[in-house]
């Protein structure tokens, strides 16, 4: 065996541990790193379907607040979503509330508006009532949310 022998051994052995090496280091780092890279991507596509689905919503929400220097009850409906919200009709059970004007269907309502009535409760009304709301958006037609609001105290 000559000295060229020698070094074709050695270096054969050291490709051979080098493969092996190579392969450890894939099962135990590589592997892992990718499966989480996989996993990260998938969230970033969620949120963005998320983010791609809210703007196409529009999510109405009902508030009564006491107002006027304690001579008023206003009825605040908001658009908290990322599209307007078209043909709102607001469902206000009848024997609870008397108002003043007769709250139509509103046409369009703006992703972040307000739109306000001004309501008076009877007597016999609770302290909360439910209230649907019913509108069209880019998501879709005839959307409904039924909500419990709290009629706040005047005393």
């Amino acid at each position: 065996m000559n000295t060229n022998d020698i070094l074709s051994i050695v270096a054969i052995s050291l490709s051979v541990l080098s493969m092996i090496w190579n392969v450890i280091d894939y099962y135990k780092f590589d592997k892992p790193l990718k499966k989480l890279d996989i996993k990260s991507r998938e969230i970033d596509i969620l949120k963005y379907q998320q983010e791609q689905e809210y703007k196409k919503k529009a999510i109405i929400k009902g508030k009564f607040e006491y107002q006027g220097e304690g001579k008023y009850y206003h009825f605040h409906i908001y658009n908290i979503g990322g599209c307007p919200a078209k043909n709102l009709a607001i469902n206000i059970p009848d024997k609870m509330l008397d108002l003043p004007s007769p709250i139509n269907t509103i046409e369009i309502l703006p992703p972040n508006e307000v739109c306000s009535f001004r309501v008076f409760p009877k007597v016999n009304c609770p302290q909360s009532i439910n209230i649907s709301f019913t509108w069209d958006d880019d998501f879709g037609t005839r959307r409904t949310f039924t909500e419990t609001l709290f009629i706040p105290n005047r005393f």
